[in-house]
């Protein structure tokens, strides 16, 4: 420890120079005030400003000129031979200059710094918007950055080697090594995770520099060429120990299986045994990943680069997914084993909506700047494009009402309001035969909250609004004109349908909590169907022929209901299932028609005990699938 402390004083000392030069800066920021023009500005606001920058280039600056010459100097000036002619170990040379680079650019930057932060404290604090200990951290973390990086490259070209080519090979290759350990961290959204190993991956790299100072004039004295050698053996055996660390980590976090995800996210399709799976994968902090899943079978094609299926949708017979993957490209993927994602060469900005033709053949896009395109999947070719008028602030909803007319829903505000307001829905159609954009149909009211939701056949739509006093009304409208057809009664979105026979469905409980579903039939007389005693219930399915599966829970304990609401009775109920949706999203998915599933196709449902299983809703079969 003497032999360090003796080092660290005598460089220490040679560097009288620099303190007096750091002197000099201190005085700066009070001199810029005098400077024509500057009275117009509050002086301590200039002190304090110039002050930090000052302080923060100087040291940095400082930080990698010391790094640059510590060893390397003495090293091309042949002066390191004196160190190792008087009883000094390696460790000793090597933590004396770094101590005494560390204290200069402490000194350094503490004598710049503390005149202009004592001159103006509260107007620094208002200037940078940072804590100081915070600043002090990331100033001192860069600066040794500065420092360790000045030294490793000053040894690499100082030496005059042409090794110094491979350095620079490797250089480049350590960091692919490192985007391909961060990239797949990142698209799985896992920010802190993506953090941490950052923060693990720049310490190990600075532990590593630190060490390698010592071990390089340990193994290659005061030779400058093999100081080089040595320097650079022990780096870049070392990075590789970290890296293949680093990429074994990474490739443990991005190797999972449905079965490792945990509070999951299920959306299914209209038709077909394939769903989304999404959610967090366990003991990987915030990684997420998603999955294609056959309810069927179990089997599962992984989806990179998309967080959850709210960036993704179905086909309509359940045969094929679009989704977006970071940056933003469109791709398909045909749900079958083996299948490989397709790039439609399409790339959509933030706010983009998408869906499938009925047939599969197309798919139509709607960007944030309201351009409305059609593309033929097979052949990957814009068919037709059309920009629609007054989409700033809106929201955008699309479907093919034929495979050769694309129906779009402009809907303004974007968002409910907090008191009653104007809102209006524009309705347009594309052709793409005749390459026409036809304005259809306009719905105007005054309301807090609105919805709209479509019938599968796109014929006629159900709007629900809601006004200040959360008093609920409901039309029944042309879905293509906007032209109203009926009102029927309703209740908040939650419990209000439309069902594919034209008819509206409302749940409502009264003080026993005892839920009903009424049926209100546009012609002829309502039905009501009493369900059971429940504090919570929604509609969660629609199937063919008339039935509705609902979603209820009590006291943590979940039941499903199987409703023939064409003939008024409640055909079974699932006691310790509940659904992973409550058809909440009709009113406000990318398309704005109803989900109507065949009756035999498998329901995802999750337990009470954490388990997903695939059950049959009008048999009550049920096979577990996953647990999480």
């Amino acid at each position: 420890m003497t032999h360090v402390l003796t080092i660290a004083r005598r460089d220490l000392a040679e560097r009288a120079s620099i303190f007096v030069a750091a002197a000099v800066l201190a005085v700066l920021p009070f001199v810029i005030t005098l400077v024509p023009g500057m009275p117009q500005f509050p002086s301590t606001d200039v002190i304090t400003t110039a002050g930090g920058l000052i302080s923060v280039g100087f040291t940095l600056g400082l930080a990698l000129v010391l790094g640059v010459t510590m060893i390397g100097r003495d090293l091309t000036e042949k002066r390191m031979s004196f160190y190792f002619s008087k009883p000094l170990s390696a460790q000793a040379i090597w933590f004396g200059k770094l101590g005494a680079a560390l204290v200069s650019l402490a000194l350094c930057f503490t004598v710049i710094f503390v005149p202009s932060y004592l001159a103006g404290t509260t107007s620094w604090h208002k200037s940078w918007n940072v804590e100081l200990p915070v600043a002090f951290a990331i100033i001192a973390t860069a600066a040794l950055v500065m420092l360790l990086f000045g030294h490793f490259f000053g040894t690499m070209f100082r030496s005059k080697s042409p090794l110094v080519a491979l350095d620079v090979v490797l250089i480049v290759a350590a960091g692919f090594a490192l985007v391909g350990i961060i990239r797949p961290l990142l698209t799985g959204f896992a920010v802190d995770l993506t953090t941490r190993v950052a923060f693990i991956l720049g310490g190990a790299m600075l532990l590593i520099l630190l060490s390698g100072g010592a071990w390089q004039l340990a193994k290659g004295r005061a030779d400058r060429r093999q100081n080089h050698i040595e320097l650079s053996r022990f780096v870049w055996i070392s990075m590789a120990i970290v890296l293949a660390i680093g990429g074994a980590f990474t490739a443990w976090v991005v190797h999972v299986t449905p079965g490792d995800l945990q509070s999951l996210e299920v959306s299914q399709p209209d038709q077909g045994t394939w769903s989304f799976l999404s959610g967090k994968a366990k003991h990987r902090m915030d990684y997420n990943a998603l999955f294609a899943y056959d309810l069927a079978t179990g089997e599962h094609l992984r989806i990179d680069g998309v967080r959850s299926w709210f960036s993704s949708g179905f086909s309509h017979d359940g045969k094929m997914l679009a989704y977006v993957k970071l940056p933003g490209q469109l791709y398909l993927l045909p749900l079958s084993p083996g299948a490989k994602p397709q790039d439609l060469q399409v790339t959509l900005g933030r706010g983009a909506q998408y869906v499938f033709s009925d047939d599969g053949t197309r798919i139509a896009v709607v960007d944030s700047d309201g351009i409305v395109t059609a593309y033929e999947i097979a052949s990957k070719r814009a068919l037709v494009s059309a920009k629609m008028p007054n989409t700033l602030r809106t929201a955008r909803r699309l479907f093919f009402a034929s495979p050769d007319v694309v129906r779009l829903y402009v809907e303004s505000p974007q968002y409910g309001s907090i008191k009653a307001s104007d809102y209006l829905v524009e309705i347009y159609e594309l052709d793409v035969r005749t390459r026409a954009l036809a304005h259809t149909g306009s719905y105007r009211t005054v309301t807090k909250d609105f919805g709209m939701t479509v019938s599968p056949d796109g014929a006629r739509a159900l709007v629900v609004e809601r006004d200040e006093k959360s008093v609920s009304r409901a039309f029944i409208i042309d879905a293509r004109t906007a032209q109203v057809i009926a009102p029927v009664p309703s209740a908040d979105l939650m419990h209000t349908v439309l069902f594919a026979d034209g008819s509206v469905g409302i749940l409502t409980k009264d003080a026993a909590e005892q839920w009903t579903l009424t049926v209100h039939p546009l012609d002829g007389a309502e039905r009501r169907i009493p369900i059971a005693k429940i504090a919570r219930l929604y509609f969660a399915r629609e199937l063919k022929g008339g039935t509705v599966v609902l979603a209820g829970w009590k006291d943590k304990k979940s039941t499903m209901f199987v409703v023939d609401y064409a003939h008024g009775s409640v055909l079974r109920s699932e006691p310790d299932l509940r659904s992973p949706g409550f058809g909440y999203q009709q009113w406000y998915d990318a398309d704005p028609r109803r989900v109507v599933t065949d009756a035999d196709q498998p329901f995802a449902a999750w337990g009470d005990a954490k388990s997903l299983y695939a059950w049959q809703p009008l048999t009550g079969a049920k096979r577990k699938m996953l647990e999480f």
